[in-house]
């Protein structure tokens, strides 16, 4: 055999073998993605702040939550023990409100008519390791409001590592009026309610840039038995995402999102709840777990769902 015939030999070999390797690892590498996405809360992440960084710390200093923000400045760190406050809270100071850990440090709720158990209304506010509960049999009644108002919508509020529960029929989280907000790695659990989590509330105005990443929604929603209620997350903002999220919640719709700017990607839906999301725009809903191989009949028309998942994602 001569040299070229050697040579042209080699090379058919090596390209069989390259053309080997590459189907080897295509699969692996197409499946790397789902692996490193993890979806859903993880409160046991949470690191409260540490003394050095606490400007203001309930009870040691103030006997309330309250009156603690009331005598804060904007950028102090309100730090809050280990213990049950039993009263509404309202925030209206650009602080960050740190308890110890959603199994330490609870807000009971007193005032059905109240806000909300919790309520912002400023810009640049950050909630975190808390238990939160609202209260009685009031439908309008929000357990963490985020407000804005006619003069302006309420920007950059962090709510995260906290389980948020709704009183009974009421809401657990509501936004008003708000923009560039995250609510991530908080578990939101509804009790019957017209809607365990909403993106606009009852007026989207000046809503926009809002997201929900990272948590899980459990608990009870009434039946869908108008348009506008009996829903696990109403995400009607604009630009909202929604993604990496467990929904676990029982009865009405899972997610409905009145818009063709907002992202409902990378989630869990394990609901059994047939109709899952819905819309009255095109939606972008790529790559989520559907509970089944068939997702055409959890969603309403216009809801983009190709690709899927075909496996759960991993959760936390």
């Amino acid at each position: 055999m001569n040299i070229k015939m050697k040579i042209n030999r080699f090379l058919y070999v090596f390209l069989l073998f390259l053309t080997f390797l590459s189907v080897l690892a295509f699969p692996v590498f197409a499946a790397k993605p789902s692996g490193r996405i993890v979806v859903g809360a993880k409160l046991k992440e949470y690191k409260p702040p540490t003394r050095a960084h606490c400007d203001i710390n309930v009870p040691k200093q103030y006997a309330t939550i309250q009156g603690a923000i009331d005598s804060a400045s904007n950028g102090d760190t309100v730090c809050v023990g280990k213990g049950t406050y039993n009263e509404d809270v309202s925030i209206n100071k650009s602080v960050q409100l740190s308890g110890r850990g959603a199994r330490k440090t609870t807000i009971n709720g007193q005032d059905p008519n109240a806000q909300g158990t919790v309520s912002i209304l400023v810009d640049n506010v950050t909630l975190e390791g808390f238990l939160i509960n609202g209260i009685g049999t009031n439908s309008t009644h929000v357990a963490v409001a985020i407000n804005g108002s006619d003069s302006g919508p309420v920007s950059e509020a962090i709510i995260r590592y906290n389980r948020v529960v709704a009183g009974d029929e009421g809401i657990a989280l509501r936004t008003v009026r708000v923009q560039n907000s995250t609510i991530q790695n908080n578990i939101l659990e509804g009790n019957n309610s017209p809607y365990v989590a909403s993106l606009g509330g009852l007026d989207g105005v000046g809503s926009i840039n809002n997201g929900f990443i990272n948590n899980t929604f459990i608990g009870t929603v009434r039946p869908n038995d108008r348009s506008d209620t009996g829903i696990t997350l109403d995400a009607a903002t604009p630009h909202s995402l929604v993604k990496q999220n467990v929904f676990n919640t029982s009865g009405g719709l899972i997610l409905v999102a009145t818009n063709n700017t907002s992202l409902v990607n990378e989630n869990n839906f394990n609901s059994s709840t047939t109709l899952k999301v819905g819309g009255t725009a095109p939606i972008n809903a790529e790559n989520n777990w559907w509970g089944d191989l068939d997702p055409s009949d959890n969603v309403q028309p216009g809801v983009d769902f190709t690709p899927f998942a075909t496996s759960q994602f991993k959760e936390n």
